[in-house]
């Protein structure tokens, strides 16, 4: 793959059909200079490599083969890796709902301290003022 530039191919094609920069300049409607770029790049986004395709009614995008056995097996390993993330995630939920079934009666304990120390707080305020 690192040894395709798309830039190279466009020239030979562009040579092939006998068409100048300037006139592909013309059909993409862009400027030379712009083409110039085009064809010194090694890759471009798919959206102008799609123009360029139509404008010299060339499929550019037959140089980037896929193949399909691999892609399987990367979608396989892909799948392993969601599923280990999801069994990690389930893991987690429960191990979270444990939590919450500790924190519950502490959170009320807490709730309760508090109020009990601002009764103390009113109490001592009480005392001092006598």
């Amino acid at each position: 793959m690192d040894d395709i530039h798309l830039g190279s191919i466009i020239s030979r094609k562009l040579n092939e059909k006998k068409v100048s920069n300037s006139q592909l300049a013309k059909a993409l409607g862009v400027t030379y200079s712009a083409v110039t770029y085009i064809l010194r790049k090694n890759t471009m986004d798919v959206y102008m490599l799609h123009r360029v395709s139509n404008a010299l009614k060339y499929n550019f995008f037959r140089h980037f083969p896929v193949n399909e056995d691999e892609g399987e097996k990367t979608m396989e390993g892909v799948s392993k890796v969601f599923d280990v993330r999801d069994k990690t995630i389930d893991e987690l939920k429960t191990k979270l709902a444990e939590c919450e079934k500790i924190t519950e009666p502490l959170k009320r304990d807490l709730a309760m301290q508090k109020q009990e120390n601002v009764y103390l707080k009113k109490i001592n305020e009480l005392l001092e003022k006598k």
